[in-house]
C-alpha cells in the first residue's frame, strides 16, 4: 500500500495540477487504476489527496473500469468509487463536457448496482465521532447516495483542476 506521499507522487507523474510543484511529476509511467484503487482502499488519507481523487476519472475516462470495479468490490470500496465516479461527472457536467459525461455514466451505473448499504467515510476513518456527525449532517444528496460521511462536493472541486 502506498504512503500519502508516493499518492501524491503518482498524482504529480498523472499531471495533477494540485501537485505540479512535486519534482516527481517527472517520473516512470503511473497506472491510475491502480493508484485510485489504492487510494479509496486507504483507511486515512491526507484531505488534498482525497480531493484530488475524481481528477484521475475525470482525466482517464478510460480506466481498466471491469478491474478497478471487481476490485473495489472485493475490498467492500465500491461506495468510495462511486462517490468519487461521480463526482468528476458532476464536474464535467458543470462544464458542459457531455462526451466525458456519458463516458462516466455507465461506469456509475455498474457501481451503483453493487452499492453497499453501509455508512462509510471518504477515507478518513480516524475522524473524532463529533467531526463525522458533523460531516454526516451536512454531507451532500449523493455523499448520502453512496452512504459517505463526507463534506467533499463537486462545487468544491470544479475549481481545482
Amino acid at each position: 500500500m502506498r504512503s500519502d506521499d508516493e499518492i501524491e507522487g503518482e498524482l504529480a507523474c498523472l499531471g495533477y495540477p494540485g501537485f505540479a510543484y512535486d519534482p516527481r511529476r517527472e517520473q516512470k509511467s503511473c497506472d491510475p487504476a491502480d493508484l485510485l484503487l489504492d487510494a479509496i482502499d486507504r483507511s486515512d488519507l491526507d484531505a488534498r489527496i482525497v480531493e484530488a481523487l475524481p481528477w484521475i476519472p475525470f482525466h482517464f475516462p478510460h480506466l481498466r473500469w471491469d478491474w478497478l470495479i471487481v476490485e473495489a468490490e472485493t475490498r467492500g470500496r465500491q461506495n468510495r468509487l462511486g462517490f468519487v465516479v461521480s463526482l468528476a461527472k458532476g464536474v464535467a457536467e458543470r462544464r458542459s463536457m457531455t462526451k466525458l459525461s456519458s463516458t462516466l455514466n455507465p461506469v456509475i451505473g455498474r457501481i451503483d448496482q453493487i452499492r453497499l448499504e453501509m455508512n462509510d467515510t471518504l477515507c478518513q476513518e480516524s475522524w473524532p465521532s463529533v467531526h463525522r456527525q458533523g460531516a454526516h449532517q451536512q454531507r451532500s444528496a449523493l455523499a448520502a447516495h453512496w452512504d459517505l460521511d463526507t463534506r467533499v462536493t463537486e462545487s468544491d472541486l470544479a475549481h481545482l483542476w
